[in-house]
């Protein structure tokens, strides 16, 4: 079995799996895992609820943009004797060429659309930061904005006189109180930009582009924009155990 990490800024998914199959999917932020007994604890405790023991794990694969994190992630494998594969690696063989300065969630997203779509298709993957990444038959390039929730929570921190609120998705672009008028126009505001940017992508370009969402965020979004988009949950996390196979087979 493969215990994969897959760490962003703000959580950590740890996926155990197979050949076949996925035997436990989880997320813990990464404020629950600060240092390596934490971390250590929360993935021997996961292990165990799902009787899974620590020597049928044949592999970890990491993919994680945040350097403490990776850290402990290969600490953890150093002290249960495993063997790990990071796919931000430079030796690691891709299906792309234009791999430079990329993190390695984008590595992962653009590796599996490639493999599902082939060409012509933008990875949206909403988490801390939105990102926006563009193939044709290789990755054309990247845009980065500030992730949902961070644009709220900046609202609210920015602002002497707006409180802090949970976001609950409106029924209207015109609130009614304070927070009403918050959430409007982060929700509605947040799906122009995005609508925005994916018609600046396709103009340039000068043709029309699958859309795949994924992250966090993104099922706020799904059937709100003006395209046909598609949602994949896991994207990243199978792009990570799709770029181990591919460099066991090649």
């Amino acid at each position: 079995m493969f215990l994969i990490f897959e760490t962003g800024n703000t959580s950590t998914t740890i996926v155990v799996r197979d050949d076949k199959e996925t035997k436990f999917f989880y997320k813990v932020l990464d404020t629950q895992i600060s240092n390596d007994n934490d971390f250590d604890s929360v993935i021997n405790n996961l292990l165990s609820i799902n009787n899974i023991d620590i020597k049928d794990i044949k592999k970890v694969l990491i993919s994680s943009v945040v350097r403490r994190a990776k850290e402990m992630e290969i600490n953890f494998c150093k002290k249960n004797n495993l063997e790990f594969f990071d796919i931000s690696d430079d030796n690691i063989k891709l299906n792309f060429t234009k791999r430079k300065g990329m993190g390695a969630d984008l590595i992962a997203d653009t590796f599996n659309a490639i493999d599902l779509y082939k060409q012509d298709v933008i990875v949206i993957d909403m988490g801390t930061a939105t990102t926006f990444t563009t193939v044709e038959k290789d990755l054309v390039g990247a845009t980065f904005i500030a992730g949902f929730k961070t644009i709220l929570d900046a609202l609210s921190n920015n602002c002497d006189l707006l409180p802090n609120f949970e976001f609950k998705e409106p029924t209207s672009v015109l609130g009614n109180t304070t927070i009403d008028a918050m959430n409007a126009g982060v929700y509605f505001g947040y799906i122009g930009i995005i609508n925005n940017i994916i018609k600046r992508i396709e103009k340039e370009l000068n043709k029309k582009m699958k859309i795949v969402l994924t992250g966090g965020y993104s099922k706020l979004i799904v059937g709100k924009l003006d395209f046909d988009v598609k949602y994949i949950q896991d994207l990243t996390v199978e792009g990570i155990y799709k770029i181990y196979k591919y460099n066991n087979e090649v």
